[in-house]
């Protein structure tokens, strides 16, 4: 309960400041005015002062349910906050293939409408420090096809948020209560959310890779 306190304090100070700025991304999801890209929002006391060092996990198993029922290779997205303690200094060329460096302030933008539009930080549970894609592997593919998380480190505190979702068919549709309904909702607007701000990730660098130019801006 105290993780949830001070990350949703921190978000309601940014959505009070974020209303007087003006420009960044095109959608952040809650409603709210983005946050100025402009301002100082880059700079890593500006991101630890609203909500510390973050990473949003997105993550769908193999064999999962794609459209008209084809079976879908592994997706595994991870989105770090520009200025994250644990990656300073770290060329983009030496992320992970899953990780993708994202702007403080489409970060913030991000968590805004994670806990606006779906209620993101009430609905999931907290797993502290586990690694959520470590723990969706060890669950059964009938308990969990794909997960989102929100990882906050805040005060050498580390926390994290998951929200895992269950196969879905007709069958298992048909079958869901209205709370249950709703939860999947919700999953389906936070899943959203954040597959829009992937598109916002920076563009990896091929700097001393012998890569040539940078690649396009959404290698997907």
């Amino acid at each position: 309960m105290l993780y949830r306190s001070w990350i949703l304090a921190a978000l309601l100070l940014l959505t009070l400041a974020g209303c007087a700025s003006t420009g960044g991304t095109t959608d952040n999801g809650g409603g709210d005015e983005p946050v100025d890209p402009t301002s100082d929002t880059e700079t890593e006391a500006w991101a630890t002062k609203m909500y510390g060092d973050a990473r949003v996990y997105y993550y769908v198993k193999q064999g999962a349910q794609g459209v008209a029922g084809a079976a879908q290779k592994e997706v595994r997205y991870t989105l770090i906050n520009k200025t994250h303690s644990l990656y300073r200094g770290l060329p983009d060329n030496q992320l992970r293939a899953d990780e993708y460096y994202i702007s403080n302030a489409d970060m913030m933008d991000m968590l805004n409408g994670l806990r606006k539009k779906c209620s993101f930080f009430e609905i999931s549970r907290e797993i502290g420090s586990r690694d959520p894609f470590k723990l969706a592997l060890s669950q059964p593919y009938n308990q969990t096809e794909r997960f989102l998380a929100v990882e906050i480190i805040k005060g050498g505190v580390v926390n994290c948020a998951y929200f895992p979702r269950q196969p879905i068919n007709d069958a298992v549709l048909a079958s869901l209560n209205e709370q249950e309904k709703e939860r999947l909702r919700y999953f389906t607007d936070a899943q959203n959310i954040v597959v829009f701000y992937t598109r916002y990730a920076l563009p990896r660098g091929t700097s001393g890779t012998g890569g040539g130019p940078n690649i396009r801006r959404n290698p997907r």
